[in-house]
């Protein structure tokens, strides 16, 4: 699709996610602002669509690097109906895409990071130092792959346990 934009959105929280299938279940285009690496929905901006199902074979993909990995399983798409500016209700200024469709199954996804600092001054014959250190991580899940083996290309829905959304597809919003 010209112009539009792919996020994995397994590192949002639970309550965005599960706010992002609210809307779909309601047929309710989701609106965002999308700017640089950031997404911010745009609740208080509306407009009407439907979002249809397609199947899939499952797929797996692995993707790593940089403290951080994610592994998931996709066994279809949500795919919305095109939406035209003019059907845009409430305060929509800062609304520059909507989600066009929603890659759905089952994902894990974990990070962790460490850092080390230390100093050290030697003044005069006399040495004074310290360090720290710090390390977080971070765990997250959506469904649960065994529930995927159930998918096929012909399932109208995701299956039970399998519907997790996991990547956006952004097309942005064409202003008249």
């Amino acid at each position: 699709m010209r112009g539009s934009l792919e996020r994995v959105i397994v590192d949002w929280p639970a309550a965005d996610r599960s706010e992002l299938e609210r809307m779909v279940a309601d047929d309710q285009a989701i609106l965002l602002h999308a700017e640089a690496d950031e997404l911010e929905l745009e609740l208080e901006c509306s407009a009407d669509t439907t979002y249809s199902y397609a199947g899939q074979q499952p797929r797996s993909e692995q993707i790593s690097g940089d403290g951080a990995g994610v592994s998931a399983t996709i066994v279809g798409t949500w795919s919305a109906a095109p939406i035209a500016a003019a059907s845009l209700r409430g305060p929509c200024e800062r609304a520059t895409h909507v989600v066009a469709s929603i890659a759905t199954g089952a994902f894990t996804a974990a990070s962790s990071s460490s850092s080390r600092t230390s100093a050290r001054l030697d003044a005069g014959g006399v040495v004074v130092g310290g360090s720290s250190s710090s390390s977080r991580s971070s765990r997250s899940t959506g469904g649960e792959t065994s529930a995927c083996a159930a998918a096929t290309a012909r399932s109208p829905r995701p299956p039970v346990g399998c519907n997790a959304f996991i990547r956006l597809t952004l097309r942005p919003l064409a202003r008249g």
